[in-house]
């Protein structure tokens, strides 16, 4: 979800829980805030999670090393789809049995 203020766009990302690591969830909000930027052509200054779990509320800020993590996973992506080629992962043949993504990178086994 998108605010749209008048001077200002935030991203709102709904999760159950916060990961163990953060920065999946911040490279996600960089790119929807970055995205809405451009959309409604305001600024991007923060994004906020909202935590199913326990009701809370944790607000990132558009920082620099935010910004520079997005840019490399973005950077990453592009070389896999120019290249043509799958990510790396760390999958188990039982956790690839229950995944909804099977049919797309079913050689991995």
């Amino acid at each position: 979800m998108i605010l749209v203020g008048e001077d200002q766009v935030i991203p709102v990302e709904f999760k159950e829980r916060m990961p163990n690591s953060q920065r999946g969830v911040i490279t996600q909000l960089m790119a929807y805030g970055l995205l809405a930027e451009e959309q409604f052509g305001k600024p991007f200054r923060r994004a906020i999670v909202l935590l199913g779990e326990n009701g809370k509320i944790i607000t990132f800020e558009n920082e620099k090393n935010h910004y520079a993590l997005f840019e490399e996973t973005r950077k990453r992506l592009m070389a896999i789809i120019g290249n043509e080629s799958f990510p790396d992962s760390d999958s188990t043949a039982s956790k690839c049995g229950q995944c909804e993504y099977i049919k797309y990178c079913n050689d991995r086994f």
